[in-house]
């Protein structure tokens, strides 16, 4: 499986197919940006390769793309009942071929409402055919305790950091380059991988780090005013708090003294703690982002 890290994990789905024995729903836990929806489209790779999921072939380059008859990716900022539905749909249909397998991928799956995860418990309980189904999450406690109880569970962790900088390297990072963005990456390939390569998230990330330089020289008023605009787009937030979260990493791990580091890894602690509650619907986003400009 062309994906750094996760050895164990990789071996462990390999053994799956090659024994025929994978199980009709898989569920991939762990931190985001860390390569589990990556390793999903290998796994599906492997299933319908006939050269073992080589990355080249026609097949492959159709999974690669989301274009493969037999693949359902579901990527949503609410995973509704509706979507569900539409799933169980595709599940009735024929495959490709006649001994195929239909994979349903849904990304992030804690974003199903309480009427998406009750519909999709009864495809869990009578699955229809050759079918799989990848629940992919980092907050698998958002999920119905039946679904959990019905998938089977592989765990991922955060990459090291070696790892990253062996990865950026090869894809043309100077040695400086690999070492400053591995290390304010959080163990997170995916994270690493995109400041290096698109150009509008390093220019999203240098604003939000010269926004985070702004904030901490104003004062209480100032930064209340920032965080009145930043409330108004749910979506942004979090993807400013996901670069500062980075960057407090960094700036903890290269701190030169204590308290600057236990003040940063306060603040980072608060930054994770409201990314997770920004995945309910009934969070105050203004009172929670108040908390984090105090704190930074």
């Amino acid at each position: 499986m062309n994906c750094i890290g996760h050895e164990r994990q990789k071996d462990l789905l390999k053994k799956m197919i090659l024994s025929d024995k994978i199980p009709h729903n898989l569920l991939f836990t762990g931190p985001d940006s860390i390569g589990k929806r990556k390793i999903a489209i290998e796994l599906v790779k492997l299933l319908n390769c006939d050269e073992g999921g080589c990355g080249k072939c026609d097949v492959c380059m159709e999974v690669e793309k989301d274009k493969h008859s037999d693949l359902l990716m579901i990527r949503e900022e609410e995973i509704t009942i509706e979507i569900i539905r539409d799933i169980q749909k595709k599940l009735s249909l024929t495959g490709r071929k006649k001994d195929s397998s239909k994979v349903i991928i849904i990304d992030r799956a804690h974003l199903m409402n309480y009427q998406a995860q009750a519909c999709l418990l009864k495809t869990l309980e009578e699955p229809k055919g050759k079918a799989l189904i990848i629940l992919i999450t980092e907050h698998p406690g958002i999920l119905l305790d039946t679904i959990l109880s019905r998938s089977w569970e592989v765990k991922f962790f955060p990459v090291a950091d070696e790892l990253i900088r062996k990865e950026l390297s090869k894809r043309g990072a100077t040695e400086k380059e690999a070492e400053v963005i591995s290390k304010m990456s959080l163990s997170k390939p995916g994270l690493a991988f995109r400041f290096f390569e698109e150009d509008d998230f390093k220019k999203k990330w240098n604003e939000k780090e010269a926004d985070l330089t702004k904030i901490r020289k104003n004062g209480f008023s100032e930064r209340f005013d920032y965080v009145k605009k930043m409330s108004e787009d749910k979506r942004e937030a979090k993807e400013t708090l996901k670069i500062w979260a980075a960057i407090m990493r960094k700036e903890m791990i290269e701190a030169e003294s204590e308290s600057v580091a236990r003040k940063r890894k306060k603040a980072l602690e608060i930054i994770q703690k409201v990314l997770f509650l920004t995945t309910k619907t009934n969070i105050n986003l203004k009172l929670s982002l108040e908390r984090v400009v105090i704190n930074l």
